[in-house]
């Protein structure tokens, strides 16, 4: 290389230039790697990776035990969040076929009921029926604010105001969220 050098002015001014070439290959690399991590981790299609893997794995788990109402409420849980509605209510339909009375899966189902961003899946009249035998079971905090607003959602006000109030009496976490709600109740405006 040295006697090229020497030989052909030229051949310095290649060689810088296809050092030059493999770095800015390199880091471009880097940087498309790097995308691609981020996008896997934070990004859209890393949400839906990390949402088919927990929905596989549940889906096994319910296989192996069939019997068991928590891990239907906890796949009705993962469905809900991804705004699989129909999924969703499936899920929690038959975790109360094995279980009833199950206070976290009748307040999910009713809380579905009443919140879902597509109203075509709202049925206020049910959410209310849930949400009052889920109160009736454990009437802690979270499980007496979906009981008001699913008095709020059928125009019950002021019983979603009283209710609204115990839930925030009770609450120990998450205070401000029931206070707000509370004032909602009270100013009459839907959620």
């Amino acid at each position: 290389f040295l006697i090229g050098c020497e030989t052909d002015a030229n051949t310095p001014l290649r060689h810088n230039r296809k050092v030059r070439h493999m770095l800015i290959s390199y880091f471009t690399a880097l940087v498309l790697i790097g995308m691609a991590g981020y996008q896997l981790h934070f990004g859209a299609e890393g949400a839906r990776l990390t949402l088919s893997l927990q929905e596989t794995a549940l889906a096994r788990e319910v296989a192996r035990r069939p019997n068991n109402p928590n891990l239907y409420g906890d796949l009705g849980n993962l469905y809900f969040f991804a705004k699989k509605y129909p999924q969703a209510i499936e899920a929690y339909e038959k975790a109360l076929a094995i279980a009833p009375a199950h206070a976290e899966v009748l307040n999910n189902l009713a809380w579905l009921l009443i919140t879902a961003e597509d109203p075509g899946w709202h049925d206020p009249q049910r959410a209310l029926a849930l949400a009052r035998q889920a109160a009736e079971q454990k009437p802690v905090a979270h499980i007496l604010d979906t009981l008001a607003e699913a008095h709020f959602a059928n125009g019950h006000t002021q019983e979603a105001i009283r209710i609204g109030q115990m839930a925030l009496d009770r609450a120990r976490v998450n205070r401000p969220y029931f206070k707000t709600q509370l004032e909602r109740f009270q100013k009459g405006k839907a959620g």
